[in-house]
Parts: C-alpha cells; sequence; structure tokens
C-alpha cells in the first residue's frame, strides 16, 4: 500500500470521526439545555404550593344582646393546618385551607351573665374545637422570584364543632377555701354543629395579620333558652412555612 493510499485512508477515518463526534456533541448539548431550561411548576411563587400554618390570636367584640360578656385578653383561638395555593396570575391565586381551631371564651362572671346560667362562679369558661375549611383569593404585591412575598387574603370559611365545652370552678360546698370543685360539661346541645363566616390576612413571607368575623349563630335559636350569642371577632397572628 503507498503513501497516498494511507493519506486517504487515514482522511476518510478522521472525517468520519470528527462526524460522530460533532453529531454526538449536538445531541448532547441539546439535551442538557432543555433538561435545565424546564421549570418546577411546584414552589412558593410558582403554580403550585403546599405549606403548613399555625396561628393565634385573642377574640374581641361584645355579644349581640346582654348576657354573654366575655374577659378581654383572656379569651383567645390557636389554629393549626394546611394551605394549598393554586397561581392564577402574576398577582393572583386562590386557595384552600383546612385545620384545626380551638376557641376559648373566659366569661365575665356578674348579675347580668346568664349564659350558659346565672350562677356566679370563681371561674368559668366555653371551649369549642373545630375542624374547618376556607376558599381564600390572594393578591401579590411587587415584584419577586419564587417566594410568597407582600399578600393580601380574603375568604369565606365554614367550621364544623365536634366538641364544645361548659367548663366552670367553684370553690368546695363545704366552705373551705382551700378545697375547689371543678366541673365540665362536654357536648353541649344547645350549640350549633356548623358556623361559617368571613376572614381577611395580610403578611409577607411566612408571617401574617389575620382577622376573622362569624356571621352565623353559635347557638340553636329553637333551645328552651334563647342564649345570646358569643362575641364575634377574632384578630391575631399566622406563621407558616415556605
Amino acid at each position: 500500500m503507498n503513501l497516498s493510499k494511507i493519506k486517504i485512508i487515514l482522511l476518510q477515518v478522521i472525517v468520519t470521526t470528527l462526524c460522530i463526534n460533532a453529531k454526538s456533541q449536538i445531541i448532547l448539548l441539546h439535551e442538557d439545555v432543555k433538561s435545565d431550561t424546564v421549570e418546577s411548576r411546584y414552589g412558593p411563587n410558582r403554580t403550585h404550593f403546599i405549606q403548613m400554618f399555625y396561628g393565634a390570636g385573642f377574640i374581641f367584640g361584645q355579644p349581640d344582646t346582654a348576657g354573654a360578656d366575655i374577659k378581654k385578653w383572656k379569651s383567645y383561638y390557636l389554629t393549626a393546618g394546611l394551605r394549598y395555593k393554586l397561581k392564577l396570575g402574576k398577582n393572583y391565586a386562590v386557595g384552600l385551607d383546612v385545620y384545626y381551631q380551638f376557641n376559648s371564651y373566659r366569661m365575665k362572671q356578674s348579675l347580668d351573665n346568664f349564659l350558659p346560667d346565672t350562677i356566679i362562679h370563681k371561674k368559668e369558661k366555653m371551649n369549642f374545637n373545630n375542624v374547618s375549611a376556607a376558599f381564600f383569593n390572594r393578591i401579590n404585591f411587587k415584584k419577586r422570584g419564587d417566594v410568597i412575598g407582600n399578600f393580601l387574603d380574603f375568604g369565606a370559611y365554614a367550621d364544623y364543632v365536634f366538641g364544645s365545652t361548659h367548663y366552670y370552678r367553684d370553690e368546695d360546698a363545704s366552705g373551705s377555701t382551700s378545697q375547689e370543685t371543678a366541673v365540665r360539661k362536654h357536648n353541649l346541645s344547645y350549640v350549633n354543629a356548623y358556623n361559617y363566616g368571613a376572614f381577611m390576612r395580610i403578611g409577607w413571607e411566612g408571617f401574617a395579620f389575620w382577622g376573622e368575623y362569624r356571621f352565623s349563630d353559635m347557638f340553636d335559636k329553637n333551645y328552651s333558652i334563647k342564649y345570646p350569642e358569643l362575641p364575634r371577632l377574632y384578630i391575631g397572628i399566622e406563621i407558616s412555612s415556605y
């Protein structure tokens, strides 16, 4: 085999190798770019987002009529749950909250009160355990990356009251000042099973101020005693994961 034939063969091998390498590089480059540019649809500022949240606050306001006054700053609520948010536009989203809420009303002791009785106790409160769901609209403010950012939520909620308790404590009937008797009455027959109302949140990142107003009546109007309604306003703070 002469030198010219060897050169031709070598040239063919080199060209073939270069073509194979070039083709492989183009495919690899195409695949890498495609995989790198696929954006996840899950995240704080993306299409879908799920987070845990916790809240606490106080119950304010006056009863609808006299007879159900509560002690301010001693009547409170606690809540914990799960939130799903669906982004529909640049600054608009909707969502659903599912949560547990505990409401505790510390009753004032006076001759004017008759919820749930007219007896003056040393200490008295009414507690309610609720499983709740809420639908909300969210308006976001300012430009942001994949973070929650500043927002305003407003919507409606519904409660299922699965537990209600009337608790009171008195001095022992014998007159001893060193002994007390505590009584708990559960599953109160005059309490409605469902409540509903509206709420609003304003916040940034994982922190928010929260307010709720109950529209429904807590007590059964067909019960033999027409109890006055407890205050309807709840105000507090909320902390969420992000």
